[in-house]
């Protein structure tokens, strides 16, 4: 049975988890994800073939090198991500997409991102004192050959004590394996020889490359925690009359989900405590991700 969807639909709380029409939707934004995946590797194919001949300077055949190598990579991650995507519209018909393959319960937040670390990419969470060179605070580290995420000791303290750093660490971690890490090799895309890499506080000591990979990886993170489409599903008149529950309900801190908010155009970034001025965010590919993972 074809559902339409009107292009202004967002899933809410009022009405039944993974109705026709949300599953309808879901299926339309999954589609629609596929066929830019599809488009990029045939844009990747086309360049690959228009940059085929030799270069005569050595260092620029090898910036080639590199990049090839690098387009070729992110092809092989889209092609494993299209068969996610086809195995999740197989889970839309036969009424699974969206729940929890362990509890059966809807997904929803705060997002168990302990089980999507362990469970959907294997790594293991370990606990460890890590020094910190002088400078820096670290709060945790990826060690990709062993694919163990590593949470410093050293804060346990804040770890316990306030909400949300311990998870965003997580994330912030997974976010490495993602997008910098060759499980294949046990080592990380850095260009060097580095085999573990650290969540530091302050990047502003940073070279600049070191500096995008860790602003990439916050930013990914902030995504798995704060999924757009559950947040646009929420009440946001409840979320914003209190934004400090909403956070340790969440489990983020206020911090994030301010920035969240103010991503989707619901929060006001220069008056927090302004009213709700209407949805500018466009909906987001990250529940669609969250629910490839069928946790």
């Amino acid at each position: 049975m074809n559902v339409l969807v009107d292009v202004d639909y967002r899933p809410s709380d009022d009405e039944p988890f993974m109705n026709e029409r949300q599953a309808a939707y879901f299926r339309q934004k999954l589609n629609a994800w596929k066929e830019d995946i599809l488009r990029e590797s045939r844009e990747t194919i086309t360049h690959l073939q228009d940059e085929n001949h030799v270069l005569p300077d050595l260092a620029d055949r090898a910036s080639s090198e590199t990049d090839r190598s690098l387009e070729l990579r992110a092809r092989d991650r889209q092609r494993k991500l299209i068969a996610k995507i086809d195995s999740a519209i197989v889970r839309i018909d036969d009424g699974t997409y969206g729940f929890c393959e362990e509890t059966g319960e809807p997904i929803s937040l705060p997002v168990p991102i302990e089980m999507i670390v362990e469970k959907l990419y294997g790594l293991t969470i370990d606990w460890d004192d890590i020094d910190e060179p002088a400078g820096f605070v670290v709060r945790g580290a990826l060690a990709p050959p062993t694919k163990t995420v590593v949470m410093n000791t050293r804060h346990l303290d804040r770890f316990e004590r306030w909400v949300g750093p311990e998870r965003f660490t997580l994330a912030h971690e997974l976010a490495h394996w993602i997008y910098d890490a060759n499980p294949d090799q046990g080592t990380l895309d850095l260009g060097g020889e580095a085999d573990v890499f650290c969540r530091r506080d302050d990047t502003s000591q940073l070279d600049r490359t070191t500096q995008i990979r860790e602003q990439n990886a916050n930013q990914l993170a902030a995504h798995l925690l704060l999924p757009d489409e559950l947040v646009l599903a929420a009440d946001l008149t409840v979320v914003l009359a209190d934004l400090a529950a909403t956070a340790n309900a969440w489990g983020v801190s206020q911090q994030t989900l301010r920035i969240k908010l103010e991503n989707l155009g619901a929060l006001d970034a220069g008056d927090l405590g302004k009213e709700l001025e209407g949805f500018r965010g466009q909906a987001g590919e990250l529940l669609v991700g969250l629910s490839l993972i069928h946790i």
